[in-house]
């Protein structure tokens, strides 16, 4: 089983996968959910999250599990 420390390095490492090098994505720290099986992670782009222009925010982004 894995911790919520070792869930969230892969989250962040998927997170890193699908933005190469175009958007830099991030988590919303506070919004994770905590199953028994896993943690549901949401989030969007890092400059949405900082400024709250929604010029920046990302379309089609689903939540997603990282399992235990």
């Amino acid at each position: 089983m894995l911790t919520d420390k070792e869930m969230l390095q892969i989250a962040e490492r998927y997170l890193k996968k699908i933005g190469e090098g175009s958007i830099e994505a991030m988590i919303y720290s506070d919004d994770t959910i905590k199953k028994p099986y896993g943690n549901i992670y949401f989030f969007n782009s890092k400059k949405f999250i900082l400024t709250g222009e929604f010029k920046y925010e990302l379309g089609g982004n689903a939540p997603f599990l990282v399992e235990k």
